[in-house]
């Protein structure tokens, strides 16, 4: 029986145990995980792609859609992400590149289905929503809502042709975000497009004018029956009560919505505390610490204004409920908004 040394090292007469021969070693050796295949995506087979005439600055838009275990998908996403990442109906995981100037090697393709493979491997850490997979590829998890807005639609009409016996020059139009070529003043239009809250099929209901669209109300889907609401006007538009308007309007339109219950909003100033409380019939979310500081007492303006001068940061988060009592309270209140010679709105 021959015994192997290391080269230039003499074996000791007594040989002594090593540590780790003399200590088990108390941790197992870990597998790494097994990586997920990602298949080439080919057009029209697995999944059909449509650039939208509308931009976001200098980014295009697309529509994508597939087909899921569940059904049909359909997402609008940009291209600041050249790549996107989807599991279709087989539970294939389908990697596909927007279009671009330059088409990338098959070096560069590899890479990117390998550092995507390697992240979906560690799926449990990303979640349910659509997410940034890898730098440059996103993935997508969940799809855009399919909301009905026929009768909502056709509510809309005919107050618009109450708003325009005043404002000739005035219109509402309730649309998803990707369907609105012109100009439009919305909330947080110049922060940063969150890849998972659905950016662009955020229906807007909005106030327009020949030129763009002035003053504007978000409807993010939250959860069932739950909308989260965010409003924008114009600087130059401000004291219209173009706000106002759009609010009693939700509040008509939104019961006319399958599937929508209630809509939350966080109002960041006294103003829009009062509206939302006064005209919108809201109610404040349990827990929220203005309940403790109203105490029981009546809620009127100065309460509110005294509250929000306590702390410049103040908010409060008020629940809207979307039923046929709030939509006839609302009615009136927009009439009286419109009214040709008396209403409050200006033009």
């Amino acid at each position: 029986m021959s015994t192997r040394t290391k080269k230039n090292v003499k074996p000791s007469a007594e040989a002594k145990p090593s540590a780790a021969a003399a200590k088990p070693s108390t941790t197992a050796k870990r597998k790494s995980p097994s990586l997920p295949h990602i298949y080439v995506g080919r057009v029209e087979d697995d999944y059909h792609l449509t650039k939208l005439a509308k931009t976001q600055g200098d980014k295009s838009i697309y529509k994508l859609e597939f087909i899921t275990a569940t059904g049909r998908c359909t997402n609008y996403i940009d291209d600041a992400n050249k790549h996107v990442v989807f599991k279709n109906n087989e539970g294939r995981y389908i990697i596909l590149r927007l279009p671009t100037s330059r088409s990338p090697s098959p070096k560069s393709k590899a890479e990117m289905i390998h550092r995507c493979a390697v992240a979906l491997s560690k799926k449990h850490t990303i979640g349910t929503k659509n997410v940034q997979l890898v730098k440059d590829a996103i993935l997508i998890q969940s799809c855009a809502p399919d909301v009905d807005l026929t009768a909502a639609q056709n509510v809309l009409a005919e107050l618009n042709r109450e708003l325009q016996k005043k404002c000739p020059e005035l219109h509402l139009k309730l649309a998803p975000y990707y369907e609105y070529l012109e100009p439009l003043k919305r909330y947080g239009e110049h922060g940063h497009v969150c890849i998972g809250c659905q950016y662009y099929n955020t229906l807007i209901l909005a106030l327009c004018r020949p030129s763009g669209c002035i003053s504007s109300i978000e409807m993010i889907m939250i959860d069932e029956g739950e909308i989260l609401i965010n409003s924008k006007t114009d600087e130059n538009e401000e004291g219209k009560k173009y706000n106002k308007l759009l609010r009693a309007v939700l509040s008509i339109i939104s019961a006319r919505i399958p599937g929508v219950e209630f809509f939350k909003s966080t109002a960041i100033n006294p103003v829009s505390t009062w509206l939302l409380l006064e005209y919108s019939n809201a109610r404040i979310e349990e827990g929220d610490p203005f309940i403790e500081y109203v105490n029981g007492r009546r809620i009127t303006k100065e309460i509110i204004q005294q509250y929000y001068a306590l702390d410049k940061n103040s908010k409060i988060k008020l629940i809207v409920d979307l039923n046929s009592e709030n939509a006839s309270r609302s009615m009136k209140e927009f009439h009286k908004l419109v009214a040709e010679e008396r209403g409050e709105v200006k033009c």
